[in-house]
């Protein structure tokens, strides 16, 4: 939903009134002009917890991710959903495994965020920890106030944890029997 460049060796049948050529020397390059900016803000959700149902959604040509946002797991129903509202994401940072966004909207909506959606992710808003939740069959979407709030989105998964806990604690042993001192090996000969 975030690609905004496709690219080819060949001419391709795109429809003009999506894509655009916008080089074509060496290679082909289309310009789709619906392209959506990697997160933006959502004010009106909908669950629909079938995943394959989310992707027939999706798919169907009829969805606009602009207007809504379809979450697999139920979510805090957002007040008149028919009112619309506004407002505008700014990402602050983004980086492999850390993405910090600054989002003013007018009312309570969701902010949605065109990455990936994958285990071991955790976000805050303002914060206060928030629940990521699966949106539109594959990215992450978290709850926004209205206002100016601040989400910050970190991977921290679980194995990785472990990971380094067994990983200190062996350190700590292997340390522990180079440094104390062990039985006594008798002399040859006695």
């Amino acid at each position: 939903m975030n690609a905004k460049y496709i690219f080819g060796e060949k001419p391709l049948p795109v429809d003009p009134h999506l894509f655009e050529l916008v080089y074509d020397k060496d290679i082909l390059i289309y310009r789709y002009t619906q392209y959506l900016p990697r997160a933006i803000l959502v004010f009106d959700a909908e669950t629909v917890p079938d995943r394959n149902a989310v992707l027939q959604r999706v798919r169907s040509g009829e969805f606009d991710p602009r207007r809504s946002v379809l979450l697999e797991k139920s979510a805090n129903p957002l007040p008149d959903a028919k009112a619309g509202g506004d407002g505008t994401v700014r990402v602050l940072s983004y980086e492999p495994d850390a993405v910090t966004l600054e989002a003013s909207a007018s009312r309570p909506g969701y902010l949605l965020l065109l990455d990936t959606y994958f285990p071991g992710w955790s976000a805050t808003v303002n914060g206060q920890p928030a629940e990521i939740l699966r949106a539109d069959y594959n990215f992450r979407a978290v709850a926004v106030p209205a206002g100016k709030a601040t989400v910050n989105f970190s991977y921290r998964p679980t194995s990785l944890r472990i990971g380094l806990w067994l990983c200190a604690t062996g350190m700590a042993i292997l340390g522990a029997a180079l440094v104390l001192p062990g039985k006594p090996k008798p002399l040859a000969g006695n």
